[in-house]
C-alpha cells in the first residue's frame, strides 16, 4: 500500500485484496475510487522510446493529460488520455498514437502528431 498526496489530492494505491486499514480509509472518509481490476497498462513514450506515458494533472485549470515519465528529458505530452486504453502507433510515422477525431465526413482515428503526419484511418 502506498499514500501519496499533492496539493488538492490524495491518491491511495493499494493491492486488489486491500488490507482492513485501507477499507477503513475508503469507507470512512468517502474517496472517489478508481480501479484497474489489478492491471496497469503501461505504454511506453513513442517520441523517446524508454520513458513510459503517466496521467499528470495540469495546475492551472486541473486537466488530465499523458506525459513521459521521464519529464523534463522528455516533454512530450498528449492531451487524449484514451491513449493509455487504446495504444494503436500510427503505422505511418511510428511516433505518434491513432486516436479517434470527427471530421465533416464521420469519424475516423488520426495521428497524434498532425499536422506532420497526416495518416487517417477511416471509421466507416
Amino acid at each position: 500500500m502506498a499514500l501519496t498526496r499533492t496539493k488538492n489530492e490524495v491518491v491511495l494505491l493499494i493491492p486488489p485484496e486491500a488490507s482492513s486499514f485501507a477499507e477503513e480509509l475508503i469507507n470512512e472518509n468517502g474517496y472517489i475510487i478508481t480501479s484497474n481490476n489489478g492491471s496497469l497498462n503501461t505504454v511506453n513514450c513513442t517520441y523517446c522510446k524508454t520513458g513510459k506515458l503517466v496521467l499528470r494533472k495540469n495546475q492551472l485549470n486541473g486537466n488530465q493529460f499523458l506525459g513521459c515519465s521521464h519529464y523534463p528529458a522528455c516533454n512530450r505530452t498528449y492531451n487524449n488520455i484514451d491513449i493509455l486504453f487504446d495504444n494503436i502507433v500510427c503505422p505511418h510515422c511510428n511516433s505518434g498514437f491513432m486516436t479517434k477525431r470527427r471530421g465533416k465526413f464521420g469519424n475516423f482515428l488520426g495521428c497524434t502528431n498532425y499536422p506532420d503526419c497526416r495518416k487517417t484511418i477511416d471509421l466507416k
